[in-house]
């Protein structure tokens, strides 16, 4: 099963790694953006809705999940 997960720090970089979609914060750590297949904008730019939005509602035209 494939699944899209959020991180932001160190702590989160396994979760990242071993998603079917990555994704880390903008204004998160380097090192949790290095790891993920996506870079959303940060929390203050509504960033996980606009993952959600690109991947998840718009019928995954990106074939990433």
């Amino acid at each position: 099963m494939k699944s899209l997960r959020y991180g932001d720090n160190f702590n989160d970089i396994e979760m990242i790694k071993n998603a079917g979609l990555g994704v880390a914060m903008n204004n998160g750590a380097p090192s949790a953006k290095e790891v993920a297949r996506v870079v959303a904008p940060s929390n203050d730019q509504d960033g996980v809705a606009v993952v959600l939005e690109q991947y998840i509602l718009n019928k995954n035209l990106y074939g990433i999940l």
